[in-house]
């Protein structure tokens, strides 16, 4: 496996560990309504009068179908949470969790310019993004980067015996 399909699989399981495999498959708009339907699940007037109010309602059927029976209660507590907080900025939460993947797939794949590399055909320049799009994945590289180089990252190194 080369360095850079290690480095794509460390950051989706990076991601999975966390808790965050959506982040992998959903853009922005779609992990706001898929947390809308849950939170609706909680709290029936949520996304009530806004535009988004019958997809959220038929989402929110379907969340329900698929929600564990065990678990549905911690499930439910954290839809209620989210509920009740103010409105997040989705597409800044999920660069910011895309960066912490990033930063332990650049660690343990221990090669930086592959990890750049990968970052770049898959976010960045190369990819075809444009616009925000093309402003995220260059945050992300230079995110990764910096880490890369920060004291924290050769912390880390040597607690995992790599340096």
């Amino acid at each position: 496996m080369s360095c850079a399909s290690f480095s794509a699989a460390a950051g989706v399981f990076a991601s999975l560990t966390r808790g965050l495999a959506a982040i992998e498959r959903l853009d922005s708009d779609q992990l706001r309504l898929l947390l809308g339907a849950a939170a609706r699940g909680a709290d029936a007037t949520f996304g009530s009068g806004t535009r988004d109010e019958d997809e959220l309602s038929n989402l929110q059927r379907r969340v329900a179908k698929a929600m564990p029976w065990l678990g549905r209660g911690a499930i439910e507590l954290a839809a209620r949470a989210y509920a009740e907080s103010p409105p997040r900025d989705f597409e800044e939460w999920r660069l910011a969790a895309k960066m912490t993947s990033a930063r332990a797939a650049a660690v343990v794949c221990d090669d930086i310019v592959s990890a750049a590399e990968l970052v770049r055909r898959t976010e960045g320049e190369q990819s075809g993004a444009q616009g925000a799009a093309l402003l995220a994945g260059r945050r992300l590289l230079g995110d990764m980067l910096g880490f890369w180089v920060s004291d924290g990252a050769f912390a880390m190194k040597r607690r995992l015996g790599m340096g």
